[in-house]
């Protein structure tokens, strides 16, 4: 399989560029799309990430663009520090899609599967499966 052939859609909504274990999973992910969602403007070090083939970066404004990356978006990944964003786990259980944490990111006991986080080939493995 081609290194840059995207596979599968992950995303990330945040609101800090604190995102654990995020440089593992775009090295040991590639053929993962990785969207990177925020309501606010994107820091210097995530926004160094989007040269990456395999990254995407999007200003969320309004609660149809979010929507759209619910729908478009294969799992959901809760690896965000702080606070969950605008009930995303909730949104993603709703459309009965996968959701993967670390145990240090977790939001609330919504149905997510955790892992720890000085783990992360376990991620890997599992999202590589799902």
């Amino acid at each position: 399989m081609n290194k840059n052939q995207i596979v599968g859609d992950a995303l990330i909504l945040t609101v800090s560029d604190q995102i654990e274990q995020l440089e593992y999973l775009l090295e040991n992910l590639p053929n993962v799309c990785f969207h990177i969602a925020a309501t606010v403007q994107f820091s210097e070090k995530i926004r160094a990430l989007e040269s990456s083939h395999n990254v995407r970066l999007i200003t969320i404004s309004n609660d149809l663009q979010l929507d759209f990356l619910v729908n478009l978006c294969d799992f959901l990944l809760d690896i965000n520090h702080f606070q969950e964003v605008n009930s995303i786990v909730a949104k993603f259980v709703e459309a009965g899609k996968p959701i993967f944490a670390f145990e240090n990111t977790v939001h609330g006991n919504q149905g997510q599967e955790i892992f720890l986080s000085s783990r992360p080939n376990e991620l890997v493995q599992k999202f590589v499966r799902a």
